[in-house]
């Protein structure tokens, strides 16, 4: 009896000491959050960017994020004024080519050649934020891999007319155009700059403006012609190309638009080409064609033949109404400026 006793007390106690084990082990993975899963997750989709000059030098370097598709998000200003630019984190340095810049937002998005064909990898962007919610910065500062810090979301605020994400989450030189993520480790904003003598006061632009950038470089794909010219057909339809230009800067960056009258005017759309130039693609052209169609005031984008449709739904009563803004937006080739 007292030997059942004294092992049944052994037996206790081991099993005690295995639970007050188990919670101390348990407790102390969770004071590290959502921390060590994302550096596991998220590790090889932030990459180290560095911007060369003409000889071959360091001129700058920063972090980058992989996209789904094979993009590499990045800051403007980290690539600036680069001859080449290169990207390690991927196995070896691989060179990488800048193909859509938008220099208000301070983001660029990069390709790496090794990486063309590959099909969707990358980060996930995340919905609408909310201010409090705990956020991960996730960079290469001062060229060191895998940095992350943790901070809080504190909301959205307008920067010289773009938007950016006020966070507490620690940035260091380097930093540029890594990743802001939530507990999910999914893309939140690319961090961008740090205020000056704010204490944890830090800034990101937004993942909305990322997607954005990635559908204009998807809108931006077209083939190489050189003619240069718009056909106005009935009242409608020219009307609603006055937003042809706000719809070609979405897109690419136009260098002018010239109007030709002499069209079938039994036509009901608007087509042409207009030549363009892109920073990363040099000269091009992109074909389009305008449709009035319904109320809904929505444009879409859609393939037509090698080039790229256009089509802007427009009211008919507004459509008459913006005919002024037509023939002043389309006066003279050049009416659409770099920018």
């Amino acid at each position: 009896m007292r030997g059942t006793r004294g092992t049944w007390l052994r037996a206790l106690t081991l099993a005690l000491a295995v639970t007050l084990a188990a919670v101390v082990v348990w407790t102390r993975s969770e004071s590290f959050g959502p921390g060590p899963r994302l550096l596991r997750k998220l590790g090889a989709d932030v990459v180290r960017v560095q911007a060369m000059d003409g000889s071959g030098s360091l001129l700058d370097q920063g972090s980058g994020v992989r996209l789904r598709g094979g993009w590499i998000a990045t800051n403007y200003h980290v690539v600036e004024g680069s001859a080449s630019v290169r990207v390690l984190g991927l196995g070896e340095a691989s060179p990488a080519r800048v193909a859509r810049c938008n220099e208000a937002d301070d983001l660029c998005l990069l390709r790496v050649q090794s990486t063309e064909k590959e099909g969707p990898s990358g980060v996930r962007l995340a919905g609408p934020t909310t201010p409090g919610e705990t956020v991960y910065a996730l960079g290469a500062p001062e060229g060191i891999p895998s940095v992350i810090s943790q901070g809080l979301l504190s909301g959205l605020r307008e920067v010289k007319g773009s938007p950016r994400l006020v966070t507490s989450a620690p940035l260091s030189a380097g930093s540029s155009g890594g990743g802001l993520f939530d507990a999910g480790g999914r893309l939140v904003g690319i961090t961008t700059a740090q205020v000056a003598n704010g204490q944890d006061l830090n800034l990101a632009v937004p993942a909305s403006q990322v997607a954005a950038l990635v559908a204009q470089r998807r809108l931006a794909r077209s083939a190489p012609v050189r003619r240069r010219n718009v056909c106005i057909t009935d009242l409608g339809t020219t009307a609603a190309v006055s937003t042809f230009r706000e719809a070609l800067i979405d897109g690419l960056v136009g260098s002018g638009i010239g109007v030709d009258q002499d069209c079938d005017r039994s036509s009901a759309e608007l087509t042409g080409e207009v030549e363009a130039w892109t920073p990363a693609a040099g000269r091009l052209s992109m074909s389009y064609g305008l449709h009035l169609a319904d109320s809904s005031g929505h444009v879409i984008r859609a393939w037509r033949g090698h080039g790229q449709g256009l089509a802007h739904r427009l009211p008919g009563a507004l459509a008459a109404g913006l005919l002024p803004r037509l023939r002043e937006a389309l006066a003279s080739p050049g009416s659409v400026r770099n920018r």
